[in-house]
């Protein structure tokens, strides 16, 4: 049977799956830490999560893939009948194998049948392995709350793949653009719709012939914005969508550079477009990447400089109008200005007599290959990311700003749409045709007579504000006959 029109829907429930063993593993390393008893019911809606990825992974003839997790549900089987088998070691082993199947699982379409033979064997000897340096744990009371809340506090609707799904239709991405599309072609010829009514309230007789047309227009104004904004609201996630990859790899990061870093969020429920929410997973895993590896300090460190010896990394995300705010902080070793300074006079950035604030120095980091780093680490040190985490953002119509006080932290905001399918624009006519310019395009409009408007080398200006500017006609750009009128709408771009 031929199943690779079923390979994406594979794909996305499997990474779904594995999300939810990623945030079951680190909710126990959580309760290890605290010595907590083992959540039983946590365990439990993990084993069905994981018994509907093997079976999916069955049903699309994967069959090592099929396996492996069949032993990754008897290793959790063995945990759930023996928590004081759990340990540091043991979650260590099966964080590997959460690696090993997510890259197995990305790579199926190329490689159906991944050899993963020795992972298996491992996952083998991890079920029937006994734990000799933890204590036994049960009947130690009811479970606490991980040290760490590592996925916002919420870990559990993400394991809860069943009830995940309920009453849930998957449309292509693409249905709904061209959904809202035929919704913003709606809105338009009802613009032109009103203008017409517009005139006609100008004849005579005109209310008795035409009747309820007028109501109409107005009825169908109403329909199309309830429309379009229905179609909005169901391309809109919250965007814990995006935050829910970072726990993970916050953890790995974490362990790899000898720091412990501990993840918050805030704000995870604010919805945004899916297209938002893919576009800003790179910038914030890089904003991330970065704290850890420049911004938090070893425990050590910290210890000497009287704060606590885990770091903490805070995402927060709220609503401003039409905006998304998000920001990522923590309370590392904060910013050196200057470090920055000698490095940008090394670069050649700045000179020795250019005086320069903080907040000035500090924007100096976005700067093509700029990097504070002594040393080259697989992580930071090449000046590659904040320059390009600028960029991604600029391309999306955001910003990113920077504050940053030594020895206490560092704060990147970031500031962009909550959608960018649809592009606030300015409604224009010419020869009696709607046109739509882009507001971020529109400096102001002014409205002008046609006495206003001079000739100057044998073209049309205006004035404005004792500036000379040149002007252009829509009609004449977009070869359409003109039409004189008494007044013209300015635009200025």
């Amino acid at each position: 049977m031929d199943t690779s029109f079923l390979l994406a829907d594979y794909l996305d429930d499997a990474r779904q799956h594995i999300d939810a063993l990623d945030a079951a593993l680190l909710d126990l390393e959580g309760a290890l830490e605290e010595n907590a008893e083992l959540d039983q019911e946590r365990v439990t809606e993990l084993l069905g999560s994981l018994h509907t990825l093997k079976g999916n992974s069955g049903m699309m003839g994967f069959v090592t893939v099929q396996q492996f997790v069949h032993q990754l549900e008897g290793a959790f089987k063995r945990i759930q009948d023996s928590p004081e088998l759990v340990s540091a070691d043991l979650l260590n082993s099966l964080f590997e194998s959460a690696t090993t199947l997510r890259t197995a699982v990305e790579r199926v379409g190329d490689n159906p049948q991944p050899d993963l033979s020795q992972e298996t064997r491992l996952l083998e000897s991890l079920a029937e392995r006994r734990s000799v340096d933890q204590p036994d744990r049960r009947g130690q009371g009811r479970k606490a709350a991980p040290a760490v809340p590592r996925n916002g506090g919420n870990n559990r609707a993400a394991g809860n793949g069943q009830a995940a799904k309920s009453g849930i239709l998957k449309v292509d991405f693409e249905r709904l653009d061209q959904l809202l599309n035929l919704a913003g072609e709606l809105v338009i010829h009802k613009t032109k719709l009103n203008q017409i009514v517009k005139n006609m309230e100008d004849l005579v007789g005109a209310e008795e012939f035409f009747g309820d047309l007028p109501e109409t227009a107005q009825m169908i104004e109403k329909t199309a914005a309830e429309l379009q904004e229905a179609i909005m609201r169901v391309r809109m996630l919250p965007v814990r969508h995006a935050f829910q990859r970072f726990p993970r790899m916050v953890r790995d990061l974490a362990k790899q550079k000898g720091k412990d870093v501990e993840l918050s969020f805030s704000g995870e429920d604010t919805e945004i477009d899916k297209t938002v929410i893919d576009a800003i997973g790179e910038p914030l895993l890089h904003l991330i990447r970065n704290s850890i590896d420049h911004g938090i300090e070893t425990p050590d460190v910290r210890r000497s400089a009287g704060k606590p010896a885990a770091g903490t990394i805070h995402l927060s995300a709220q609503q401003e109008s039409n905006h998304i705010v998000i920001s990522v902080r923590d309370d590392g070793a904060g910013m050196n200005a200057a470090r920055i300074r000698r490095k940008a006079l090394e670069r050649g950035l700045v000179t020795t007599d250019q005086s320069l604030s903080d907040e000035d120095l500090h924007g100096i980091v976005f700067h093509p290959g700029f990097s504070t780093a002594e040393s080259v680490s697989e992580t930071s040190g090449r000046g590659v990311g904040l320059d390009v985490v600028k960029k991604v953002i600029a391309d999306f119509n955001g910003i990113i700003e920077v504050r940053s006080e030594e020895g206490i932290g560092t704060e990147f905001t970031l500031k962009m749409p909550l959608t960018l399918a649809i592009i606030p624009a300015l409604l224009v006519e010419a020869s009696k045709d709607i046109y739509a310019i882009p507001l971020s395009a529109v400096v102001e409009s002014v409205k002008v007579s046609a006495a206003e408007i001079h000739h100057a080398d044998g073209k049309e200006v205006v004035q404005l504000r004792g500036s000379v500017l040149p002007l252009r006609r829509l009609s004449s750009a977009l070869g359409l006959p003109q039409t004189e009128k008494p007044f013209h709408y300015l635009v200025v771009l």
